[in-house]
């Protein structure tokens, strides 16, 4: 890994701040200032990082990048992340009944994370609902929202995901919440999360941050 593929790793990854302040000041500093440019070195080691959180100490850092290389630092999030993404297109859509229209409450433009894709085998035409997850909207609860609404931006279906097909329907999953992996404690994944049991919350933690969801290009802001 060369210098810069570290700084990106660190910078997109590191929960610590200690650690990440450490690795700053013990860093190569002609690998550094060969990276990042003098001027940029000796504003970031200059600085004071007391009284940062870990958060705002990676914006300090990313705010004194080029253009250059925050744009590849955001491309290298997005080809790294490990979770399905769509683009809103639309806001309105069918509601759950099938039958009227309502507000999403969406943001035209904006990605969204997708933890798994439902489709209902029975119903004509077939009607393909999303799994989106969005921290900003709601940390906890992940909601399904009609396929119509986004672009999917990914071509290729991530690793460690699961299709199952079951009922008249169809469903895409991260593998940690199938019924063939997970052992429920009542009837299911889900129906153990939302009962809150302590297995089913856990699982869906280590699952969102395996996926690196919560670590996206869109926090650095220009």
């Amino acid at each position: 890994m060369n210098f810069k593929e570290e700084l990106f790793n660190r910078l997109w990854k590191e929960k610590d701040k200690a650690t990440f302040e450490q690795w700053i000041y013990s860093s190569n500093s002609l690998d550094f200032e060969n990276c990042v440019g003098e001027k940029s070195y000796l504003e970031i080691i200059s600085e004071n990082f007391s009284g940062l959180t870990i958060k705002q100490l990676k914006q300090l850092v990313f705010d004194n990048l080029s253009l250059t290389l925050k744009e590849e630092f955001k491309k290298h999030i997005k080809t790294n992340q490990k979770v399905l993404k769509a683009t809103c297109v639309k806001t309105t859509g069918i509601d759950y009944d099938g039958k009227n229209e309502r507000n999403w409450e969406l943001k035209v433009g904006k990605e969204y994370y997708i933890l798994g894709i439902s489709v209902d085998l029975k119903k004509s035409p077939q009607r393909i609902m999303f799994q989106i997850f969005d921290p900003s909207y709601s940390e906890t609860t992940p909601y399904f929202i009609p396929a119509e609404l986004f672009e999917i931006n990914d071509k290729i279906v991530p690793p460690n995901y699961s299709i199952t097909v079951a009922n008249n329907s169809l469903q895409l999953d991260p593998i940690e919440f199938v019924d063939k992996t997970y052992a429920a404690v009542e009837y299911s994944f889900w129906e153990d999360y939302f009962d809150d049991h302590e297995k089913a919350v856990k699982i869906f933690k280590e699952t969102i941050e395996r996926l690196d969801i919560e670590l996206d290009a869109e926090e650095y802001g220009e």
